[in-house]
């Protein structure tokens, strides 16, 4: 782990062997650049490696570039990058007799246990049988599932900090429509009264603050998903830069709740300041400045 690269400031957290007769089937290879099973045995022709889309990213790197790895004795080894593959972590693969060689170790870190059946309660019993083999090794024995929790679970807090900051966000926007409505009708108080005193009834008044609400909450919604849209572009680029990869989505469901919030906000912050500027009294609301 951690496997420094020689002329640049980074290292890789995780460098994985692959058996080649064998990797396909323990692992989800996301590889959309041709043949999974050609790329993975093409790592067996030499130093070659495959490295994960966060790592493409953050070393902005291109196939066929090479990338110098200290290995064993920081001794500096050559490997040229012959495709990438999507992943969350951020990777890279080699060959596991091309590791043994520039390595040197003879020991597994990690080891995967197929089994035929895959219910819960098959799960479970392979991994008393497993616990029982190991014996009084330390050994960690972990099914599927319960990686699946643990990765979920070392990422709760960086998803719990963006909704932090969403809700904070979605807080400022609504306190600033409704201040920005308020301050609009006292603005508008004097200019509402002098149309009151040419004949414009109070229905009227609530009429156009019900059409200028709705207006606004429309237009402002349109804006705010079209901006939240970019996030959702920029967001994942700038955490894959820091070596992290962010899914981001926006469902259908959710923009109309935006959307139907937005206006209903507007609506009622209107109507309400619209109905308290026709109860005052006309001579005094001209007055206002």
């Amino acid at each position: 782990s951690n496997v420094k690269i020689n002329g640049k400031n980074s290292t890789i957290p995780t460098l994985c062997s692959v058996n080649k007769e064998q990797y396909l089937d323990f692992y989800k290879f996301n590889y959309d650049d041709g043949d999974k099973q050609k790329i993975i045995d093409k790592l067996a022709d030499g130093n070659n490696i495959i490295v994960s889309s966060t790592l493409k990213t953050s070393l902005s790197l291109k196939k066929n570039d090479t990338l110098s790895l200290k290995l064993k004795d920081d001794k500096a080894v050559k490997f040229k990058v012959i495709g990438f593959y999507d992943t969350l972590e951020s990777t890279a693969l080699m060959d596991i007799d091309v590791m043994k060689e520039n390595i040197g170790d003879t020991y597994y870190s990690t080891c995967l246990v197929k089994g035929t059946k895959h219910t819960e309660v098959d799960t479970t019993t392979m991994k008393e049988k497993l616990a029982v083999t190991s014996g009084d090794k330390d050994v960690q024995i972990k099914t599927v599932d319960e990686i699946k929790d643990a990765s979920i679970e070392s990422n709760k807090q960086i998803v719990s900090i963006m909704q932090l900051f969403s809700l904070i966000t979605l807080l400022i926007a609504v306190f600033g429509i409704v201040n920005n409505i308020i301050v609009s009708y006292m603005e508008k108080r004097r200019i509402f009264a002098v149309q009151r005193s040419i004949g414009m009834s109070k229905f009227q008044l609530v009429k156009i603050a019900l059409v200028e609400a709705l207006l606004t909450g429309i237009i402002g919604s349109v804006l705010g998903i079209a901006g939240g849209n970019g996030l959702l572009y920029i967001a994942p680029k700038i955490m894959m830069s820091l070596g992290l990869r962010l899914v981001m989505h926006i469902t259908g469901i959710q923009i109309l709740v935006c959307v139907g919030g937005s206006v209903l906000l507007t609506i009622l912050t209107s109507i309400r300041s619209a109905v308290k500027t026709s109860k005052a009294q006309i001579i005094e609301a001209i007055k206002y400045e």
